[in-house]
């Protein structure tokens, strides 16, 4: 009984020693892991299909590593990926006992369709077969040997042996890209609706391609300016491509209603002149030449343009004759 608690915890160490060897791929997303699993397992005779904890982070559940057993027949571990990835790599680690390690020869099989069950290993494609003479604790795997199946590219992955033992530390399958419309540590989590093209970051889900709409913000949370012209802004600032016309400055929230036309957005110089009545130097039109006959006055002077109306007569027509 001690001799089984011992092995027990020397097992449980080996596994904790290889897990915090290799966590992460700078650059690359682990997509298996929090995934569910199913492995082969045989309850008197019969073989059947369990689930494995849902909380491994691929295999490792925290107390042992995962082991099948399967009499006589191929033993098999599989990782639903929920969607079919672009795989990069895919990394299994041996398990460290008395000196022992506990897979060797194995294949890994691939699908996108199907089920972690035993027709789904059954119909799964071979990808590599282990051709190693010595048992490695860690196994990378990057590319298929066998020919047919291309690349890494599945939902389903399934690693099995055949013989009556299969204990496996933990399986890692790394992405270096989400799929459209996903990102997160292993591309879980949808980008955010309004993102153009469906497209976002893979670490923290801001669309990458701008925003769909009248919308911006990181996460195109946030509704551009109302007086944007056609309600157009920059994806990341907010600041409107443009005002529409007697608005100007970033957000178009400051009037220009004294031009007679539009104005430049940077500043509110009026970009066609003043309405009737008004001028003002730098082309601001800010002051008033309310006393000219129709056709306004000059904007860099006030100086009416059609003389002064009954009773001015002054070229600014602000002095009253009477």
């Amino acid at each position: 009984m001690l001799m089984d608690k011992m092995l027990t915890i020397d097992r449980v160490l080996s596994c904790l020693l290889i897990f915090s060897y290799v966590y992460f791929v700078l650059g690359s997303l682990n997509v298996a892991l929090n995934k569910p699993t199913w492995q082969t397992s045989t309850y008197d005779g019969a073989v059947s299909t369990r689930a494995v904890d849902g909380n491994m982070n691929q295999v490792w559940t925290g107390r042992s590593c995962a082991a099948t057993t399967n009499k006589g027949e191929s033993e098999w571990f599989c990782v639903d990926l929920k969607q079919s990835f672009d795989i990069s790599s895919i990394k299994i680690f041996n398990v460290l006992d008395g000196g022992r390690v506990h897979i060797k020869g194995f294949e890994i099989r691939l699908s996108s369709t199907g089920l972690c069950d035993e027709a789904g290993f059954t119909s799964a494609t071979p990808c590599y077969k282990d051709h190693t003479s010595i048992a490695q604790y860690v196994y990378t795997i990057e590319r298929c040997n066998q020919a047919s199946v291309p690349s890494l590219s599945a939902r389903f992955v399934f690693v099995s042996v055949k013989r009556a033992h299969m204990l496996i530390c933990e399986l890692q399958i790394f992405t270096e890209s989400c799929p459209d419309g996903f990102y997160g540590t292993n591309c879980n989590l949808r980008c955010p609706a309004n993102c153009a093209d469906n497209v976002c970051g893979k670490m923290i889900g801001s669309c990458s391609n701008g925003c769909q709409g009248d919308l911006y913000g990181n996460r195109c949370e946030l509704s551009c300016s109302t007086r944007c012209k056609n309600g157009k802004c920059n994806a990341r600032t907010g600041k409107c491509i443009g005002c529409k016309d007697g608005y100007y400055s970033d957000v178009c929230e400051e009037s220009c209603s004294t031009c007679n036309g539009p104005c430049r957005q940077l500043d509110g110089v009026c970009l066609t002149g003043c309405k009737d009545g008004y001028w003002g130097c730098n082309g601001l039109c800010l002051q008033t030449c309310s006393y000219c006959n129709t056709g306004g006055c000059r904007i860099e002077d006030g100086v009416c343009h059609n003389g002064c109306q009954v009773g001015f007569n002054n070229p600014k027509c602000f002095n009253n004759t009477s």
